[in-house]
């Protein structure tokens, strides 16, 4: 899993620190919701009424809003607080799976469809009749490519 101390996180999205948490951050939640390893923000003051018994370590907030300090919770003050949400977004984004294989022994592709040069085709996927898939194409786990469809470049095609 993930996660992040309040400095790594403020690197990234260069706010004010104020205050400090000695949690590690696992990941974002609402204020309402977060536990203690989670970050939150305050974009609007209609939001600032959750903070106090929110249980969130930090908490994003837009600079023009005035928040108190809580024991062993961190507040970073930024311009907007909305667009620095989408950065740590991004930060706990998890990473695509992993494959051991180009085409995983479940699939399920058939006879007549196209498959382009280094695709990858995950367990249980079914690739339909006609079906084209242009090189380098990645189908996840369970997919469904249905008759006659197209996803990519075709090889044939330039």
């Amino acid at each position: 899993m993930k996660s992040y101390s309040i400095s790594e996180i403020n690197e990234v999205i260069k706010g004010e620190l104020i205050g400090t948490t000695t949690q590690r951050i696992t990941g974002p939640e609402q204020l309402e919701k977060a536990s203690k390893n989670q970050i939150s923000f305050i974009g609007s003051s209609k939001y600032l009424k959750h903070w106090e018994n929110s249980n969130a370590c930090a908490v994003i907030v837009n600079d023009n809003l005035s928040i108190e300090p809580k024991d062993n919770c961190a507040i970073i003050k930024i311009k907007n607080a909305d667009l620095a949400m989408a950065k740590i977004l991004e930060l706990f984004n998890p990473s695509p799976p992993e494959f051991s294989t180009n085409i995983h022994p479940t699939a399920v592709i058939d006879e007549s469809a196209i498959i382009g040069e280094n695709c990858k085709i995950g367990a249980n996927c079914y690739v339909g009749k006609d079906a084209v898939l242009g090189k380098g194409v990645t189908l996840y786990p369970n997919v469904c490519v249905f008759d006659e469809t197209i996803i990519g470049i075709p090889d044939f095609v330039s």
